[in-house]
């Protein structure tokens, strides 16, 4: 298929696709690409299969007993357990719709990510469930499986504007309230809440409900690195605040501001116990899935 050759897909490729459902499925196959089976073997205890051992693979799911009778060498793979809830929570505040030069928003970005993995979840018979949310949420699908709930959660999604400000904590706190017991929540988000430094609380709230946590922080090449050299006037997307800066002289500053806020959101991750993934939004979608879904199931094997 056009657009997933040598596993790269180009993001104007994406872009120039105008039904969701066919993105959906192109960047999953675009995932799929050198994985063996499924990318979300791994997230719990129940045995699917076994496949054949390979040089680098992690020997502690080996299944010795097969090698006792076979003189071969297999390993364990795991599923996730049947009827798994899928939560994704996807930032749609007004910071959301910044992108540098050609690169998506990091809203759209999301977007394709949420679709991709929406697609992923229910193809494998389990559940999938979208909150679109700002300030407050905007959109609360539960999780279900089937096709008819893939192209709503895909309708939800093509409708998605950049809103107001960004409340995650408040939010985090909202949905955890609603969800049922035991699942798996993936929140995509660039983190602008000026209450980041409470997130651990809110995303533990995910925790205490049997739920496993994934943060996708997804920031633009040109927040993340700075390059700009002339001044320049910035606007803050969601206070409106505008300020002129001398951007050579700033950039060292900037950098540096910037990786201690980025270090503090995965540090509380990590003292939360839950995954932390930097998102650059000029990576190829498809391959930034694949890289972790293949890095999860490795870290999870029994």
């Amino acid at each position: 298929m056009a657009g997933v050759q040598k596993g790269r897909i180009d993001p104007k490729v994406l872009t120039a696709i105008k039904d969701m459902e066919l993105k959906a499925r192109v960047l999953a196959e675009g995932v799929y690409i050198g994985l063996h089976g499924s990318p979300f073997y791994g997230f719990s205890s129940e045995f699917a299969d076994h496949r054949q051992y390979y040089p680098g693979d992690d020997l502690r799911s080996m299944d010795w007993k097969v090698y006792a009778r076979t003189d071969r060498y297999y390993l364990k793979r795991y599923r996730m357990e049947s009827d798994m809830r899928v939560m994704i929570l996807l930032d749609a505040s007004a910071s959301m719709g910044y992108a540098s030069d050609g690169n998506l928003t990091k809203l759209d970005y999301g977007i394709h990510l949420a679709a991709g993995l929406s697609h992923l979840v229910i193809h494998q018979n389990d559940r999938a469930g979208l909150v679109l949310f700002d300030s407050a949420v905007r959109a609360f699908m539960p999780a279900k499986g089937g096709m008819p709930q893939l192209r709503q959660i895909l309708h939800l999604l093509e409708q998605a504007e950049p809103g107001q400000a960004t409340s995650v904590v408040d939010v985090c706190h909202e949905v955890a309230g609603r969800l049922g017991k035991r699942g798996l929540v993936v929140l995509i988000s660039d983190m602008l809440d000026a209450r980041f430094k409470d997130l651990a609380q809110c995303l533990s709230h995910f925790k205490f409900a049997t739920y496993d946590v994934i943060l996708m922080h997804v920031l633009d090449p040109a927040e993340i690195k700075f390059p700009f050299l002339e001044a320049r006037n910035f606007r803050d997307l969601e206070s409106g605040e505008e300020i002129v800066v001398e951007s050579m002289a700033f950039q060292q500053e900037y950098r540096k501001r910037l990786e201690g806020f980025r270090s503090a959101v995965e540090t509380q991750c990590l003292n939360a116990r839950i995954d932390y993934e930097l998102v650059d939004t000029s990576h190829p979608i498809e391959k930034f899935l694949h890289r972790y879904l293949s890095k999860r199931a490795r870290m999870r094997v029994r």
